[in-house]
């Protein structure tokens, strides 16, 4: 014969079991899980932010190019304004690379650009030890 189990037991037995949530199954409230933020980038956004790296990219070898021939205005703005643009876009999709892991709990390496951006966007940051 089986022990005879209270109510309260059954029905936590029955959660777990049906569950997919740790928070569901007993897992205590206010848990790191439910209190993060969530951080998720749109993939056009991501797309877009690519396609722009890579045309800058591409005005910083026009620019380089045009400079190796002869030294004009033209030819320095290409070349700065294709470095800058280039720096500015690879670090904003590195940004959001770093952003998406933190917000999942991954183990991140601390970055302290990328933290003031991600404490700014989510209002107060997600609350997690980073020391």
């Amino acid at each position: 014969m089986e022990p005879e189990k209270e109510p309260d037991e059954e029905m936590k037995l029955v959660l777990s079991a049906n569950s997919n949530s740790a928070a569901e199954a007993g897992a205590p409230r206010g848990s790191a899980s439910e209190d993060k933020p969530a951080f998720k980038v749109k993939l056009s956004l991501k797309l877009a932010v690519f396609v722009m790296a890579t045309i800058t990219l591409s005005w910083f070898f026009e620019g380089w190019r045009q400079v190796s021939e002869a030294p004009t205005l033209a030819g320095l703005a290409y070349l700065f304004g294709g470095t800058t643009l280039t720096i500015v876009l690879v670090s904003l999709y590195g940004f959001f690379m770093y952003a998406e892991e933190r917000s999942k709990g991954g183990r991140t390496r601390n970055i302290p650009l990328f933290d003031r951006w991600y404490r700014h966007l989510t209002k107060q940051g997600d609350k997690t030890n980073r020391g």
